[in-house]
């Protein structure tokens, strides 16, 4: 595992750790997504939480920044980007009120947020509290004490695997309305699940012991039915489950997983569009040199889609509201738009027929309420 060196700079107090490209796509997914996040669920909810479980050093340095000696490029993580994205609603009257918790098990990286906050004149518009400890511990310290939260956005960030309980993440889902943005370590994973004095850190971040038939897998299959695993064991509790794979371009290998578990099919229709909005319409990152990485050349995403429609929904007549739910859950890499474009493709071939519930006629674009009319294809 490769250690994380934070570095000096002579024209500001705080440190710095090196911007990796996988880093900077994980933040303009969050920050794509955690605005629109905050602005649905204040329609309904006039107090909202944003808790980021590993907050690190708060900021990070590019590669002009070494040569120019100094740090000018302001490349934030993701506290501070929240903390940034609430201020900003709050003051334009799109937000009320969201509160922020910020756990971090090395006092020094709190002491750098701090230090970030107060030099770069980022005075939070809402309640800030940081928690110096493990946070497995502290935020079932936490919810032990609360009768009742409002909804809160869970960024779980880890560097590593061996503080990620799948109990707590169960524990976190079952609260009302909250969302989970989880790093799954993958790569550390991989590397140390043969070893055995940590069958048990294993047993605890898939809550079985189903792991261990795979350990000797080939790399690839060892890959797919690890990540399988986990995400059948938070689909137990969650209703949507995504995994965004981040791989290395050179050996096809991935840095990391993103989970994002939710229970509501706006969040994932949403959260899926941030991520293909910075991969050229994938929901997988394979580098500055985005290829087709999910599929290959003898097949597109409108293939897999139309097979899945062949497979699950043949003689149906279903609306699109639960078309769309259900096909979210079959396929972890269709976007909506995906599953529009395949479905109007259909449309045109004259497969399948849309219709309004009301017997209107249709205009264009699909509406949940419309009825898709799926004779049997083959």
């Amino acid at each position: 595992m490769t250690i994380k060196k934070p570095k000096d700079w002579p024209n500001v107090s705080y440190k710095t750790w090196r911007y990796e490209k996988q880093t900077k796509m994980k933040h303009q997914v969050l920050d794509n997504y955690f605005p629109q996040w905050l602005q649905i669920l204040n329609k309904y909810n006039k107090k909202l939480n944003y808790i980021d479980g590993f907050g690190g050093l708060g900021a990070y340095h590019t590669k002009n920044d070494i040569e120019n000696n100094a740090y000018n490029s302001k490349s934030f993580g993701s506290p501070i980007l929240a903390i940034k994205t609430i201020n900003r609603l709050i003051s334009e009257n799109k937000v009320t009120k969201v509160n922020v918790l910020i756990i971090d098990k090395d006092k020094n990286n709190i002491a750098n947020i701090q230090k970030i906050l107060f030099e770069e004149n980022i005075s939070p518009l809402n309640y800030v509290n940081f928690i110096n400890g493990d946070f497995d511990v502290k935020i079932n310290e936490f919810l032990d004490k609360l009768d009742n939260i409002a909804p809160t956005f869970f960024l779980i960030d880890p560097f590593g695997y061996s503080q990620i309980k799948i109990s707590t993440i169960k524990r976190i889902m079952e609260l009302e309305k909250s969302e989970i943005f989880l790093n799954f370590m993958y790569n550390a994973i991989q590397r140390w699940i043969k070893k055995p004095a940590l069958e048990a850190r294993f047993n605890e971040l898939f809550g079985c012991e189903d792991w261990k038939q795979y350990a000797d897998e080939p790399t690839k299959a060892k890959e797919e039915k690890l990540v399988a695993l986990f995400k059948k064991e938070c689909e137990t509790f969650a209703e949507y489950v995504t995994p965004f794979r981040l791989r290395n371009p050179k050996s096809d290998r991935p840095y990391y997983y993103l989970f994002h578990l939710c229970n509501d099919d706006t969040g994932c229709v949403k959260m899926r569009a941030s991520f293909a909005r910075f991969n050229k319409g994938f929901t997988d990152y394979c580098g500055s040199d985005q290829q087709m990485c999910l599929f290959d050349k003898n097949s597109t995403k409108k293939q897999v889609c139309v097979e899945k429609i062949i497979k699950y929904f043949s003689g149906q007549n279903i609306s699109y509201k639960e078309f769309r739910k259900q096909m979210l859950k079959l396929s972890d890499y269709h976007t909506e738009r995906d599953i529009i474009r395949t479905l109007q493709h259909l449309e045109k071939r004259k497969s399948i027929t849309i219709a309004p519930s009301d017997g209107r006629k249709r205009k264009t674009g699909i509406l949940k309420t419309d009825i898709i009319k799926i004779p049997h294809l083959s």
